[in-house]
């Protein structure tokens, strides 16, 4: 069987901030493109620093592209939909681009080249294809009857739709459906998958604030008492915005499977 590795990803949401802007990944020079995708970094002496972009010091370092991503014929999970994103499409990249894979290979000099093999996914995946919604309502005993939550799934967990291949990128699911095995009645509303601003709360935080206002607003309007996501930047932008609960999916997981603060 198959190795499932766990990454607590929020601590790499810094990755996130070229995806929020995905047009800089096809752009040549751009700072951020790196951050997509480690074969378009320099070969030597070159790092990213978030928001600040690509500087001349060292790609490696104590986590290395390595240390993430190259655990051969296995199974990398995260929590992080900014995390999800970057890893997913960068393995994406080394697995279909024989260029980008071939210079991959040549800065890690490794004897066993990395050929894309990681079967990188989100947790929520894990809950419906691995475990499964069905499965999962049976170890639910507090069940959040009566509370009707909003999914916001934002931009990175959907988008590009071929190469992650989640959910249908304008008519998504699977977070209705973990709404419904925890036991609530998931609220469907027009902007769940609109951008809440990403990294442009570092800029301009009104206009990031503006954009969580009319998710929250959306949502409110058709009946969400709270909202629920898979991001911890949306949970920032939105909770900073502050007119509905906003909570990350795992705390209304562990709360209807009747866990508490500390346990495991």
């Amino acid at each position: 069987m198959k190795k499932i590795y766990t990454l607590i990803a929020a601590a790499l949401l810094a990755t996130g901030a070229a995806a929020q802007n995905p047009t800089a990944y096809f752009m040549e020079g751009s700072t951020f493109r790196s951050q997509f995708n480690p074969a378009f970094a320099p070969l030597r002496g070159y790092v990213n620093i978030p928001v600040i972009g690509g500087m001349n010091i060292n790609v490696g370092g104590n986590l290395a592209v390595d240390n993430i991503l190259f655990s051969r014929d296995g199974k990398l999970v995260t929590l992080c939909s900014a995390c999800y994103h970057v890893l997913k499409r960068v393995n994406n990249d080394i697995r279909t681009d024989e260029t980008i894979r071939d210079r991959v290979n040549r800065y890690r000099a490794d004897e066993a080249p990395y050929i894309g093999d990681t079967e990188v996914l989100h947790y929520l995946e894990v809950l419906r294809d691995e475990v499964g919604f069905a499965e999962l309502s049976k170890k639910v005993v507090k069940p959040l009857t009566g509370r009707k939550i909003g999914a916001y799934y934002g931009c990175l967990l959907l988008r590009p739709s071929k190469e992650l291949q989640f959910d249908d990128p304008e008519n998504p699911h699977i977070l209705e459906d973990f709404i419904r095995a925890i036991g609530a009645e998931p609220v469907v509303y027009g902007q769940r998958n609109e951008c809440c601003g990403g990294y442009v709360t570092v800029e301009n935080p009104g206009y990031a604030k503006s954009r969580a206002e009319l998710i929250l607003d959306n949502a409110a309007s058709q009946g969400a008492e709270c909202l629920i996501t898979a991001c911890p930047l949306c949970m920032y932008n939105l909770n900073k915005a502050g007119s509905l609960p906003v909570y990350y999916f795992t705390e209304l997981l562990a709360e209807a499977l009747g866990l508490k603060e500390g346990e495991a």
